[in-house]
């Protein structure tokens, strides 16, 4: 997954295996000297905006690609860190958190130096996100079952989720626009929501195995 000259990127709710083969990196966002579109407005190519949280990164055993921000352009592009929000809330299963998998700088160096996972954080990355060993156990399926994505609702709505993993489900929480609503520990796995403002949310359901590995999934719902 990479975003290169992109503006606007959200990526969440993504379970990214990262295998054991050259060049195979997890997830970049990278500022990169790209030119000028050659399209109008003819506009320099940068990346802006984009972001990278609530996502499931698990490395197989001896993968060694990357994960985060390279700044490849600080030319033309001072201000890469301060464009793109931090990743956050990210959860990382490695085979060691010895393991260098990480980039951020968070400076113009173009270092780009690779980091364990504590190194990461200190530099400003993720700082909610969380790292483990447990990268072996799969990943529990979880989908929002109703309603649909896209749909419309007057007053309140019922998200209902289904969740599965051959270790248990521990828990489903359920979050509105990225803020914790509701945390539901046995089936069925259902939130009421009401009050909610009007205009378009991303609403996500996020399941936790008993194994101790979370996946998410998520909708965007218009209150009219």
């Amino acid at each position: 997954m990479g975003s290169y000259a992109s503006s606007g990127v959200d990526s969440y709710c993504n379970v990214v295996e990262v295998p054991d083969a050259l060049h195979a990196n997890g997830a970049l966002i990278v500022a990169s000297d790209r030119g000028y579109n050659s399209f109008a407005p003819n506009q320099y190519l940068m990346s802006k905006g984009n972001s990278f949280h609530h996502n499931t990164v698990i490395w197989d055993l001896g993968a060694a690609g990357t994960v985060g921000y390279q700044q490849s352009d600080a030319a033309h592009q001072p201000d890469f860190f301060l464009d793109n929000p931090p990743p956050d809330f990210n959860m990382y299963h490695l085979s060691s958190l010895a393991s260098t998998n990480f980039i951020y700088d968070n400076n113009n160096t173009q270092s780009n130096s690779r980091k364990t996972f504590a190194q990461y954080q200190a530099a400003g990355a993720d700082v909610h996100g969380t790292a483990d060993t447990n990268y072996t156990s799969g990943f529990p399926m979880v989908s929002i079952t109703s309603p649909a994505d896209q749909t419309a609702f007057a007053n309140s709505v019922t998200v209902a989720a289904s969740a599965s993993d051959p270790s248990g489900i521990d828990k489903v929480e359920f979050y509105v626009d990225w803020t914790l609503r509701a945390t539901v520990t046995s089936s069925p796995y259902n939130f009421d929501w009401s009050n909610a403002t009007t205009g378009s949310h991303t609403v996500a359901a996020m399941a936790y195995s008993k194994a101790g590995i979370g996946a998410c999934y998520a909708v965007t719902l218009t209150k009219q």
